[in-house]
């Protein structure tokens, strides 16, 4: 079966790049308004064994190029520093949002049967590009951006499913938790 790559991938990553924009910027005015030190914010981790949210912020931005440059035949250009402020953060996304914006899709399709070899961890893959981007750089990508997510809302910053996708909406104070009769 015959998939237009680009179309699964690039407007997708576009899509969820500029909502984690908004994420990153709603947190940190939530973060500002409630007195909370934003380094330390972007450092929590939801076990100890795991990334902090900023870590996990720049692994999401990197997967999106990592998902794509190997298909143009490039390297994927990742920052070289930890990104460790919400200005930061910010700027590399927007920096790959602009990165994504020239991608020829004709050649990113051309490459949909290529071995393209990449690292998971320390395993070593090689993958056609069409699963490369589908089953390893996409689920990633979404993987690093939800656990981003949930290390900002497990501080109690008052973030929604309608920040993380744009797309749902609920009403101030909602909740899905049964509220307690008295």
């Amino acid at each position: 079966m015959s998939v237009d790559l680009y179309s699964a991938a690039v407007p997708v990553l576009q899509r969820y790049l500029q909502q984690l924009r908004q994420l990153l910027a709603k947190a940190a005015s939530a973060a500002q308004a409630q007195g909370l030190d934003e380094h330390a914010v972007l450092a929590a981790r939801l076990v100890p064994d795991m990334f902090g949210v900023a870590q996990q912020a720049q692994i999401a931005i990197g997967f999106a190029r990592r998902a794509c440059a190997p298909l143009l035949d490039m390297e994927a250009e990742l920052a070289n520093q930890p990104q460790t402020s919400f200005g930061t953060l910010d700027a590399y996304a927007a920096a790959t949002l602009h990165w994504l914006a020239h991608i020829d899709a004709t050649r990113f399709n051309a490459a949909a049967e290529r071995p393209i070899h990449s690292e998971a961890g320390f395993a070593q893959l090689q993958l056609p590009g069409q699963q490369h981007v589908l089953h390893y750089a996409l689920p990633n990508f979404f993987f690093h951006l939800s656990l981003c997510y949930a290390g900002l809302r497990a501080q109690g910053l008052p973030l929604s499913k309608q920040d993380f996708d744009g797309l749902h909406a609920y009403p101030a104070g909602f909740s899905f938790e049964a509220k307690p009769t008295t």
